[in-house]
């Protein structure tokens, strides 16, 4: 390696030495306030699915880790379904949105067993300054 060459590295080395570290990362997004965006997502994905029917009121039954609530819902969501209803290829359908029974019963059993909130950032959930703090 030249000296030229070492030289240059000394100085850009000296030069980030004197750099400050970043700054933390913000507090996230409250517990209240995920909730409150999740109640917005699910009054969407209802009225994408239902636009002209009241969105119904479920109270929850248990949180459910990320790895179980595909098997909880997907169980619930078949338990769920009137005797013959059958889930495959449309077989189900109610209205000429193209929803079916199963879609309705899925929607439901994602509002009996919501996922279990952890931490907010983990899940996608940030708040206001720290999608700032990502962008700056």
């Amino acid at each position: 390696m030249s000296r030229a060459r070492i030289a240059a590295v000394v100085a850009s080395a000296a030069l980030l030495a004197g750099c400050a570290p970043a700054p933390a990362m913000p507090a996230g997004l409250t517990t209240a306030e995920v909730r409150e965006i999740r109640a917005a997502e699910n009054e969407q994905w209802w009225f994408a699915m239902f636009p002209a029917e009241p969105m119904p009121e479920i109270e929850p039954i248990a949180e459910v880790a990320l790895a179980d609530a595909d098997a909880v819902r997907t169980e619930c969501a078949l338990a769920a379904l009137p005797p013959g209803a059958v889930p495959d290829q449309g077989a189900t359908f109610v209205d000429g949105t193209g929803a079916t029974l199963l879609d309705r019963a899925y929607f439901q059993c994602a509002l009996l067993y919501p996922l279990e909130l952890g931490d907010p950032t983990e899940a996608g959930y940030l708040s206001p300054a720290q999608l700032s703090w990502l962008y700056d």
